[in-house]
C-alpha cells in the first residue's frame, strides 16, 4: 500500500507535458541476500504498477545494490536526471531517530532535488482537504514559484476547500503566482510566527492531508522550529497523514 500511494502521488505531481517516466527505486545494501531481496521487491512493485499503469503513464522500475542506501539513491538521481524524490516514512526511518531519521537528513545534504517526505495512511482520493503550511520567508527562495505551481497541482486533484497558512508576504506572492488575488480558489490564514502552529493543528481533521513546506538548512527560509513541528507530528499524530516538502 505504501508503494502504491507513493507512485500515485508521483503521478499527481508529475508535469503532464513531460515524457519522462516515474522511477520506483529499490536500493538494498550489498550483502549475501541482496539479489534475492531485489527480486522479491521488484516483483511486488511490478504487481502494484500493473494496477495503476496505462498507456499514458510511463513507469520504469529501477533496482540497485549499493554499500550505502543514501549514496545509491543520490547516484541514481544523478544518472537519470531525477527532479523530485518521494520517500515514505518507513524508508526514511532509522532506529533511534524520529520519523524520517538519518536517511532523509543525509539525502537533503547529498542531493539537490526537491524531496517529499510522506506519511500517507489512506488512499489519496479519500482526502477531503489539503492544509498547507509554509515556513516563514518561503517566498524568498528561488524555487518558490516552482514550488507553488507543484502545490496547486495537488490542490486541483485532491479534495476541496483547501486551507493555506503563511505569513502575509508569502501568501501575497503565492496568490499572485496562481492568479488568485481575490482569494476565490482557496481559504487563506495569515500567520506571522512559527509559534502559531497551534492554530493550524486545531484546524486539522482526520481526513485532511497536511502539506508542510520546509527548506534545507542554511537556506534563507530555514526555520528550526519547522523540524520541531515535524517531530511533534511524527510522535503525536498517529492517524494524521502529512507530507513535508
Amino acid at each position: 500500500e505504501n508503494m502504491q500511494r507513493l507512485i500515485e502521488f508521483a503521478l499527481l505531481i508529475k508535469d503532464s507535458k513531460s515524457q519522462e517516466p516515474i522511477y520506483p527505486l529499490t536500493v538494498v545494501e550489498d550483502d549475501t541476500d541482496a539479489n534475492q531481496k531485489l527480486y522479491s521487491i521488484k516483483k511486488a512493485v511490478e504487481a502494484i504498477t500493473e494496477q495503476i499503469i496505462s498507456s499514458e503513464k510511463k513507469i520504469e522500475i529501477l533496482k540497485k545494490v549499493d554499500l550505502n542506501i543514501v549514496d545509491g539513491i543520490a547516484r541514481t538521481c544523478k544518472a537519470y536526471g531525477i527532479s523530485h524524490i518521494i520517500l515514505n516514512s518507513k524508508s526514511a526511518h532509522s532506529s533511534g531517530n524520529f520519523l524520517f531519521g538519518n536517511v532523509a537528513d543525509n539525502l537533503l545534504a547529498k542531493t539537490d532535488q526537491a524531496i517529499f517526505l510522506s506519511k500517507i495512511i489512506q488512499p489519496l482520493n479519500s482526502f477531503t482537504r489539503i492544509v498547507v503550511w509554509f515556513t516563514p520567508n518561503a517566498c524568498l527562495e528561488l524555487s518558490f514559484k516552482r514550488t507553488a505551481q507543484k502545490i496547486v497541482l495537488l490542490l486541483k486533484q485532491i479534495g476541496q476547500n483547501h486551507l493555506v497558512f503563511a505569513n502575509e508576504k508569502t501568501l501575497e506572492q503565492f496568490k499572485n503566482i496562481i492568479n488568485d488575488k481575490e482569494s476565490i480558489f482557496y481559504n487563506y490564514r495569515v500567520v506571522s510566527t512559527m509559534e502559531q502552529t497551534g492554530e493550524m493543528e486545531n484546524e486539522l481533521r482526520a481526513d485532511d492531508l497536511l502539506l508542510i513546506i520546509s527548506s534545507r538548512k542554511q537556506t534563507v527560509s530555514y526555520n528550526s522550529q519547522t523540524d520541531n513541528l515535524q517531530n511533534t507530528l511524527a510522535k503525536n499524530s498517529e492517524f494524521q497523514s502529512f507530507i513535508i516538502l
